[in-house]
């Protein structure tokens, strides 16, 4: 079987600090008949949506950061719903360490020093598992052929290495948006036959540039077994490795394994999320608001997934935001009822928004722009949108006055 050789443009948002490898794995060539099929981004979806519960032990290993130590930890996780129990085993200075989520609250408990925090969550109204799309979007890229480009928007989540065998040599590129994304065939991690995907910057301009990602996804549940991640910020480079070892798929997990409750004499220390929930369309967000709602003038193709309204008692804000999305990526819309909490960076480059002066910038893969008007701040970010076309949502809000920016 020769090796396949088709190119295609996805759009990918990569979030600002997961992980990165430093080391490379030997790659040699296996025979013909080894050589994979690239599976579709239907698959991998469904493949991810398969399993329940996942248990594994990560080695986490640091390079170029002082600031960051390696760590061993068990964990079982139900990524469907963010239920999540981590114990850190790890250095000697944070071994028992927990940190315990379901649905309502998340606990940290610092076993040292005997302290907790407890977060209070219940009042926050989760948005759907982006996963299983971002897993469409990276291997509907490398399925394309290349005679045209489509644009397809995907944030990359933490993932987990484990010793892999060297992959395959068959290779299918693709590009995801700021990245471009190379299927490198097959490897085996900590016994599990894995698929191969690369992704590395197309621009590595900035101050803060995730410069590459590998992902060694489960060939049955495309769950990320390891994962290698670069990125550099203001000059320096930082390389994560994460790897999953002794992984289980859906062993029988207990309910109360995502409960925690604090020895005696814990000191707790409680905190409390905003209260936030989420509507399927903007004339519902509107029935449950008082704040103006705003409706952007967007290119053709998006349509909106998310219209959430977020209320902090304790930081005295209420926010609405909007989230766009088509094949090609995602547009995020947001309205804050203070200008408070919101200030221009150095880094920002000052544009024009109607009479309002915004500040623009370049974070990683997303473009933003974010200004004050009439005793609100507005902010406009997107994986896919050019600098221009950014700015042409911006001006099209309206300002709470009627007028548009």
């Amino acid at each position: 079987m020769s090796p396949h050789n088709r190119r295609s443009t996805v759009l990918v948002l990569s979030l600002a600090a997961f992980l990165v490898l430093s080391g490379c794995s030997t790659v040699t060539s296996p025979g013909a008949d080894s050589t994979p099929d690239v599976p579709t981004g239907t698959e991998a979806a469904e493949g991810y949506q398969s399993f329940d519960t996942v248990s594994a032990t990560i080695e986490t290993d640091v390079a170029g950061n002082p600031n960051f130590t390696d760590t061993r930890a068990r964990v079982v996780q139900r990524p469907s719903t963010g239920e999540a129990w981590r114990k850190t085993l790890a250095p000697e200075n944070q071994s028992g360490d927990l940190v315990v989520s379901n649905e309502s609250v998340t606990w940290s408990y610092d076993a040292s020093e005997n302290e907790a925090t407890r977060i209070d969550a219940s009042g926050f109204e989760n948005a759907e598992d982006t996963y299983p799309d971002y897993l469409r979007r990276l291997f509907d890229a490398v399925q394309r052929d290349g005679e045209g480009s489509s644009a397809v928007g995907v944030s990359p989540l933490p993932v987990v290495p484990g010793t892999p065998s060297p992959p395959t040599t068959t290779r299918v590129n693709g590009t995801l948006g700021q990245y471009t994304v190379e299927y490198g065939g097959t490897a085996t991690v900590d016994g599990r036959t894995a698929h191969v995907l690369q992704l590395d910057a197309r621009n590595e301009n900035g101050t803060f540039v995730s410069l590459n990602q590998t992902l060694y996804l489960d060939a049955e549940h495309y769950f990320p077994l390891r994962q290698r991640q670069s990125f550099r910020y203001d000059g320096d480079v930082t390389t994560y490795t994460v790897t999953y070892e002794n992984v289980t798929f859906d062993s029988g997990v207990a309910a109360e394994q995502f409960q925690f409750d604090p020895p005696q004499g814990t000191n707790v220390t409680e905190t409390d999320l905003p209260e936030s929930t989420t509507y399927e369309s903007l004339d519902t967000l509107r029935a449950n608001t008082s704040m103006t709602v705003p409706e952007p003038t967007l290119p053709d193709g998006f349509s909106l997934t998310t219209a959430r309204h977020t209320v902090s008692s304790t930081s005295n804000y209420t926010t609405v935001s909007l989230t766009y999305e088509n094949d090609s990526g995602s547009v995020y819309v947001g309205k804050h009822n203070t200008t408070d909490l919101f200030t221009g960076t150095a880094e920002s480059e000052n544009v024009s928004v109607g009479a309002a002066t915004g500040q623009y910038r370049d974070v990683g893969a997303t473009r933003m722009v974010g200004w004050a008007c009439d005793g609100s701040y507005y902010s406009v970010s997107s994986d896919v949108l050019s600098k221009e076309e950014l700015l042409g949502v911006a001006r099209s809000l309206d300002c709470g006055d009627g007028d548009a920016a």
